[in-house]
C-alpha cells in the first residue's frame, strides 16, 4: 500500500522517467505494473471518487508480455516507451492543475493581510453609507470605489487596482427595473445595476463565496445562480449588521460585535 503522505507528483513521474532506460523486457514489465499500481493506490487516497484512477487505469498499458512471453521486438519496445511517455504526460498535466488549486485554495484560507472591506453598490446611496458607517463603526476598514483617487486610470484598471481586500459587502438595491420582453411593463420588477452583478462574480472568483455577502432589499431580485454566498435581508430595523458583522468575524475580519448591536 502506498503512502500517500511521503508520495508526491514528481516522486511517480521520477519513477515512470526511469522505465524509459530499462532495457530488459521483464524487468521493465515487471516496473511498469508496479508503477502502475503505485500510482493507482496514490490517486485512490489523494483523491478518492474523483474517477482520477480509472482514467488512469485506461491509459496505454506495457506491451512487453505477448503470448505468454516476454518480447524483445523493437515495436513492442517502442510501444511500451509510448506508454510510458502517455502516462508521464498525464501525470504532468495533473501536477500543473493541482498547483494552481492548492494555491488557490491557500491564499483563500488566509485573511488578506490588509483587512479591507469593499462595499460594491449601486445608486442608492443612503443605504451605502449607513453600511459604510456600521463597518467602521465595529473597526473595518473599508473601500468605496468612487472615493479613490482616479490617478489618471480607467474604471476598470481603478476597480481592479483596489479589489485586493479580504471580503466584499454587495449592496443589491432596486435600482433598475427588469421584465421578460414579452411581459407587460406592470410586471416590471426591481433590480440591482448591471454594475453590481458584474462586480459581485468578480469578488465570487477573486476571494471566494466564503468572503462575500450580499445585502439586498425586499422585493429586489436576488441572482439565482450564486448557490453558498451569504444573502442578507437589508431590514430597517437594522437586523442585517449582526448578520453582516458574523459573517465578516467568520471570515477572519476583526469585528467587535459588542458594537454591532
Amino acid at each position: 500500500m502506498t503512502n500517500s503522505a511521503a508520495t508526491s507528483i514528481d516522486s511517480l513521474s521520477r519513477q515512470g522517467r526511469e522505465l524509459l532506460d530499462e532495457s530488459n523486457p521483464s524487468h521493465a514489465h515487471h516496473a511498469f505494473r508496479r508503477w502502475d499500481a503505485e500510482v493507482a493506490d496514490w490517486l485512490d487516497g489523494k483523491y478518492p471518487d474523483s474517477g482520477l484512477s480509472a482514467e488512469w487505469g485506461a491509459l496505454p498499458s506495457s506491451s512487453l508480455v505477448t503470448g505468454g512471453s516476454y518480447s524483445s521486438d523493437p515495436t513492442e519496445w517502442a510501444l511500451f516507451r509510448f506508454a510510458v511517455a502517455t502516462r508521464l504526460q498525464w501525470l504532468g498535466r495533473l501536477g500543473k492543475a493541482r498547483r494552481v488549486i492548492d494555491a488557490t485554495q491557500d491564499a483563500r484560507k488566509l485573511p488578506n493581510p490588509n483587512g479591507k472591506v469593499f462595499i460594491v453598490h449601486g445608486r442608492n446611496n443612503a443605504v451605502r453609507d449607513a453600511v459604510a458607517r456600521f463597518l467602521e463603526t465595529i473597526g473595518v476598514k473599508t473601500v468605496i470605489l468612487h472615493e479613490q483617487p482616479n490617478k489618471g486610470r480607467t474604471l476598470i484598471e481603478k476597480f481592479v487596482d483596489h479589489s485586493d481586500v479580504a471580503f466584499a459587502v454587495v449592496l443589491l438595491t432596486g435600482d433598475d427595473r427588469c421584465r421578460l420582453a414579452s411581459e407587460d411593463v406592470k410586471q416590471e420588477k426591481p433590480r440591482p445595476r448591471q454594475n453590481v452583478i458584474l462586480e459581485l462574480g468578480f469578488f465570487l472568483g477573486r476571494i471566494g463565496r466564503d468572503r462575500v455577502c450580499a445585502l439586498y432589499e425586499e422585493g429586489t431580485e436576488i441572482p439565482s445562480d450564486y448557490d453558498g454566498v451569504a444573502f442578507v435581508k437589508y431590514d430597517t430595523g437594522g437586523g442585517w449588521r449582526i448578520e453582516l458583522a458574523r459573517e465578516l468575524k467568520a471570515a477572519g475580519i476583526p469585528v467587535n460585535l459588542n458594537d454591532a448591536i
